[in-house]
C-alpha cells in the first residue's frame, strides 16, 4: 500500500481536506496521514465543506510533522513555506509543490 502525506503550515484547512478527500476515495490503496509545522485547529469551514459531500471527518485532528520524522513516504505533498524545517523521509526523491 503506498503511503502519503499531505503537509501544510497550520494543518488546519488544505493538508486536512486533502488527507480526508484521499482516505474516502482510496482507502483501500493510499495510507494517507497530513502534518503541520505551526498547528492551528482543523478549520470548522473545512469540516463543513467536507461533511457536505459525505466526507469522514470525526478522526481529523492537527498533528506536527515531527509525529512522522521516523517514518517513510511514498510521496509527501507539500505546501508551505516552511518546508525546510520538515525532517519527512520520501522513499523516492520526489517532491510535489502544490500551490
Amino acid at each position: 500500500m503506498n503511503k502519503v502525506i499531505f503537509i501544510c503550515t497550520e494543518n488546519a484547512c488544505r493538508s486536512q481536506m486533502a488527507e480526508a478527500l484521499t482516505n474516502h476515495f482510496f482507502k483501500d490503496k493510499i495510507e494517507v496521514f497530513s502534518a503541520g509545522v505551526h498547528l492551528f485547529r482543523v478549520h470548522p469551514f473545512a469540516i463543513e465543506a467536507l461533511k457536505e459531500p459525505g466526507v469522514e471527518t470525526t478522526n481529523l485532528r492537527n498533528k506536527h510533522i515531527d509525529e512522522f520524522k521516523d517514518q517513510e513516504f511514498d510521496l509527501a505533498v507539500i505546501k508551505s513555506t516552511y518546508t525546510f524545517l520538515s525532517p519527512i523521509q520520501q522513499r523516492e526523491p520526489l517532491r510535489i509543490d502544490a500551490f
